[in-house]
């Protein structure tokens, strides 16, 4: 199966679905691959993000975030991310290997950028919808808005824990499925060396491989 490399320099449209910028390049669709038989990979010079596109569905990662893949059969606007789709798992798969082939086969800049990538979704990780609660007041989701969510209140309102786990340190101690990129290498948590957990990105990726007390304390 063939792999076409492309880079952009394109803006962002400044428009976010689900949270993710993307580029022009990625919102047009003329770079994807009808025929099943290769594998597009593009990517921004600015080393923000790369994304394996084939056949209607873009598997998209971040320098930091997590991963996003849209199926643009059914989400021509690019609103939902199927990341563990029950659905999408093989061309998830397929689309993952293409990239993580593509980062060891050439020099993509975002590998420049980071020594860590997030390939499948965290198990602990903030909701990126409006805290319905609080809104009024400003606040926009767990992260950002005009203010950023005050510690004490993840203490007084269980809806807030559980809508913002990461933020608050409400989340359970386990590790991610999936792999996780660091250092030119994939692992999954059980493979991990628990001296990559002093990387951030490994330590919030694998909790309880890497005994994260501090996010898990408040449900032990």
């Amino acid at each position: 199966m063939g792999v076409d490399v492309d880079g952009s320099d394109s803006d962002a449209t400044g428009m976010n679905f689900q949270g993710l910028y993307a580029s022009q390049d990625l919102l047009s669709t003329w770079k994807l691959i009808k025929d099943g038989s290769q594998n597009v990979i593009s990517f921004t010079t600015e080393r923000q993000w790369v994304a394996a596109i084939k056949d209607g569905y873009k598997y998209i990662v971040q320098a930091n975030g997590e991963p996003w893949q849209y199926d643009l059969n059914i989400d021509s606007k690019e609103m939902v991310n199927q990341i563990n789709s029950w659905f999408h798992t093989d061309i998830e798969d397929d689309l993952r290997n293409a990239l993580v082939e593509a980062l060891s086969m050439y020099k993509i800049p975002i590998t420049e950028s980071v020594d860590t990538i997030i390939l499948n979704m965290p198990a602990c990780i903030n909701s990126r919808s409006v805290i319905p609660e609080m809104n009024k007041k400003g606040l926009f989701s767990c992260d950002i808005g005009t203010e950023m969510l005050p510690s004490r209140k993840c203490g007084t309102n269980h809806k807030i824990r559980n809508h913002c786990p990461l933020r608050c340190g409400h989340c359970q101690c386990a590790d991610s499925e999936g792999p996780i990129w660091h250092k030119g290498s994939v692992y999954k948590c059980s493979e991990i060396d628990t001296a990559m957990c002093v990387n951030q990105k490994v330590n919030l990726f694998c909790l309880e491989t890497c005994g994260n007390n501090d996010i898990c304390s408040s449900l032990q």
